[in-house]
């Protein structure tokens, strides 16, 4: 009889703490979608590119806010300002990819501008001699979505090596994008 109380009670105070730990801020994991994606950006039209829809957008939506990053070349466009009629925004922000579990509050996100676009090119080096664009680890790019909703993204590649010959304008990168339009940029994470 003790055991059966004892049982019923450590079963009743589980049930309590799991309880407890959802809390209204959690998100559901479908609500996160975290891919890798590749972009063919050497090209004389921009790449436009759809976290949502994990691809590239045609070019004649250009001007809607189905895209959310357009990339040509070593230029990286938001969907926002002089680039697009979206909402978007974003900054290069130097830290780790995985060490960023929401889109900060205290962040400022750029928008494109003629002057110049909100992703700078703080997220490279340029070689001039080699003629090479070289990542600089540690920098995530910050991004508010072409429909107003939050993204993080990482360039892994720029170059992609095809029959022996270095192709340039290759990207290769990671991203979480948070559907649900909240800042929680893992499954994990709540923001505070």
């Amino acid at each position: 009889m003790k055991k059966i109380k004892f049982i019923a009670v450590l079963l009743a105070s589980w049930l309590m703490l799991h309880a407890c730990l959802k809390s209204e801020t959690s998100i559901p994991q479908k609500s996160l979608i975290e891919k890798y994606a590749e972009v063919d950006a050497d090209s004389t039209v921009f790449m436009y590119f759809s976290f949502e829809q994990n691809d590239t957008i045609q070019l004649k939506d250009s001007s809607t806010q189905l895209w959310d990053v357009a990339f040509k070349d070593s230029l990286i466009l938001t969907n926002s300002g002089v680039s697009g009629p979206g909402k978007g925004g974003g900054l290069v922000f130097k830290g780790i990819y995985d060490d960023i579990p929401c889109f900060p509050d205290s962040v400022t996100v750029d928008i494109d501008s003629t002057k110049a676009p909100a992703i700078d090119t703080t997220w490279y080096e340029y070689d001039p001699v080699a003629k090479l664009v070289k990542l600089i680890p540690a920098r995530v790019m910050l991004i508010r979505t072409g429909t107003g909703k939050y993204a993080k993204m990482e360039v892994l590649k720029y170059y992609k090596e095809e029959n022996g010959k270095k192709l340039r304008a290759q990207y290769t990168f990671r991203y979480a994008y948070q559907s649900a339009g909240t800042r929680p940029l893992t499954d994990s994470s709540i923001c505070k």
